[in-house]
């Protein structure tokens, strides 16, 4: 199994966990946060968005332990775009400055 086999995987095991309680068909495997993670492997790129800090940081310790380099983020919701981006001067998606 290559590497972008693993990270499809373990991606696919944390959307079924989590949408499993979100069914309230068990409890919630990670905390509603602000932050994201960026993991990047061959040619593959895939995010998570709204974790907590605690399980951004567990989340990049077991991807990375795969050999899969991780990027953590703090994020905030653009005023203009209203979509999630990292948390810096200007928005990512729209441009827009984003107050801190």
């Amino acid at each position: 199994m290559n590497q972008g086999d693993k990270l499809w995987q373990f991606f696919k095991e944390v959307k079924q966990a989590v949408d499993k309680a979100n069914q309230g068909d068990d409890s919630q495997p990670y905390q509603g946060g602000q932050h994201m993670i960026t993991a990047l492997t061959d040619d593959l790129e895939l995010t998570i968005y709204d974790i907590s800090e605690e399980d951004a940081i567990l989340i990049c310790s077991e991807l990375s332990d795969m050999g899969v380099k991780t990027l953590m983020r703090a994020s905030v919701i653009c005023p203009g775009c209203h979509k999630r981006v990292p948390e810096q001067d200007y928005c990512t998606n729209c441009r827009q400055k984003l107050s801190k």
